[in-house]
């Protein structure tokens, strides 16, 4: 029998002393180590087969990226040992892009068949293929390309989170070289921390004060330079890399208003603005992960909104109406982006807790040139205030817009006749100048 090198993270003492006595006596090396040690201890150990806890399927999703990454690269498979056995456990590990799972209880002959198993294919098949008793007929994984199974697991995650263990994978894709190459920048973005959040500010139609910022993120990249939202975050919100990027720009954002508010005296109804997909909503854990980091930074639930398009809703509706309802008993404002795009926008406000509607710039763009789109527009901000939500007219560019907006009772505007996003050094600038242009005006 050939003796392999298996590396634990973040195991409880008792379980790692009952894996140390059973591997060893298949001539196993074993190593345990804490997640924050799991690169070193993967370069200097090199092991066949990493295996990590529970803890850390649900406390380090920025180590888990990492991890990930490294075991990709070096083709270790990485398993997760489910000791609570969880819906929302297999959910985590399926979004953290585990190779396979343990589940418990396991019989000592059982466990030794999984771990060498995993050993000998490598990290060339989907934690699907373990998860028994809660779905069938489920093929294995096979081929060469790691990317090719990365992108497989992007759609086991999805299958796992959203119908529930129900379906199965039908057929293998491959992904074409853009989306991989955009995917890995994606992750090496992540890791590197080359990911920054941009500020575009919205302003009160009514009294011309700064309401706040809709964070809006971008890549500054040290060889490619400053790359743009609409070159990857498509791919993003189909890629397990979102959940991770999005508890970012969560605290990001946080850290931001912290910071702003250590320099400058806001009113209450400054925040700043974050949008989620219809992937992070539907993520299990999303909210208690929102509640943890605002509180650990201490900021008013107000001053950080959500903004949600009709999609965010489609999939889940009643998942979506407590999520909604979740985030609202906090005091987060709720904001429906992209109001009348889509076709079941009236019937969202009739049933799901929104504050605040935004108007597409579509409407807005050509509201001074064309007829039906300042119908349009006075048409959804009559709606809204009868409803008591507020307005955001997303595209104001011209002075022209802000007149009409304006004479039909808008309550914001944002677009780039205020300010194009800025950085957070520029905002800063940004509301110092509009501060000291409103005390100016009194």
């Amino acid at each position: 029998m050939n003796s392999n090198t298996i590396l634990f993270l973040d195991l409880k003492d008792h379980i790692s002393n009952k894996f140390k006595m059973l591997l060893e006596e298949q001539k196993h090396k074993t190593i345990f180590c804490p997640m924050e040690k799991a690169i070193e201890a993967i370069e200097k150990e090199n092991p066949d087969l990493v295996i990590t806890g529970d803890i850390s399927i649900y406390n380090n999703f920025s180590m888990i990226s990492q991890l990930r990454k490294h075991t990709l690269l070096r083709g270790i498979p990485l398993i997760a040992l489910i000791i609570n056995n969880t819906i929302q456990s297999y959910i985590f590990a399926s979004y953290n892009s585990y190779d396979g799972i343990i589940t418990t209880p396991i019989s000592k002959k059982e466990l030794i068949h999984f771990i060498e198993g995993f050993i000998k294919k490598g990290a060339f098949f989907s934690v699907e293929d373990e998860i028994k008793n809660i779905t069938s007929d489920i093929p294995s994984f096979t081929g060469s390309l790691i990317a090719n199974l990365i992108y497989q697991s992007r759609i086991t995650k999805e299958l796992l989170a959203e119908k529930q263990f129900t379906k199965s994978i039908k057929k293998t894709k491959a992904i074409p070289l853009k989306e991989r190459e955009t995917e890995n920048l994606l992750w090496e973005s992540l890791e590197n921390n080359y990911f920054r959040l941009y500020y575009q500010p919205v302003i009160s139609l009514k009294t011309d004060k700064l309401s706040g910022f809709e964070s809006l993120i971008r890549i500054e990249h040290p060889e490619k330079g400053l790359i743009p939202p609409d070159q990857f975050i498509s791919v993003a919100e189909n890629s397990a890399i979102i959940f991770p990027l999005g508890l970012w720009i969560i605290e990001e954002a946080c850290r931001q208003i912290t910071q702003w508010e250590e320099v400058f005296i806001f009113d209450d109804n400054f925040r700043i603005n974050i949008n989620l997909s219809a992937k992070q909503f539907i993520h299990p854990d999303l909210i208690s992960n929102i509640f943890e980091i605002v509180d650990r930074y201490n900021i008013k639930h107000e001053r950080l909104g959500f903004e949600l398009t009709e999609s965010a809703f489609m999939d889940d509706m009643e998942a979506s109406n407590i999520a909604l309802l979740q985030l609202r008993a906090r005091q987060f404002p709720i904001y429906m982006d992209d109001f009348g795009t889509g076709y079941s926008s009236l019937s969202y406000l009739m049933h799901f807790p929104v504050d605040i509607i935004k108007i597409d710039q579509s409407f807005v763009k050509w509201m001074h040139i064309d007829e039906q789109s300042e119908i349009i527009v006075k048409s959804i901000v009559s709606l809204a205030h009868n409803l008591n939500l507020k307005v955001v007219a997303e595209g104001v560019d011209d002075e022209l817009h802000i007149e009409l907006l304006k004479s039909c009772d808008c309550d914001y505007g944002q677009g780039y006749y205020f300010e194009k996003p800025m950085a957070a050094a520029k905002a800063s600038e940004f509301i110092a100048r509009y501060f000291k242009k409103i005390n100016s005006n009194t």
